[in-house]
């Protein structure tokens, strides 16, 4: 039996997207996580990602995330 999981897509702007974007990063400093991907953002915060993948090339701009190898 196959099992389908679901995912209810939230709509938020830009703005709150990167906040919570930048919210998850900082969580997951905390407990030592020193690598993620976008797939974990995604599952975690239910966001489109295509607006995941804008927000963290900015962040990589800005130094807060680095892309790795």
């Amino acid at each position: 039996m196959m099992r389908t999981i679901t995912y209810q897509i939230q709509e938020v702007s830009d703005k709150e997207a990167e906040n919570k974007i930048r919210q998850f990063i900082e969580e997951r400093k905390k407990k030592v996580v020193k690598s993620f991907n976008v797939l974990d953002i995604y599952s975690d915060l239910k966001l489109p990602p295509e607006q995941i993948n804008k927000i963290m090339m900015r962040l990589e701009k800005e130094g807060v995330v680095k892309d790795s190898e």
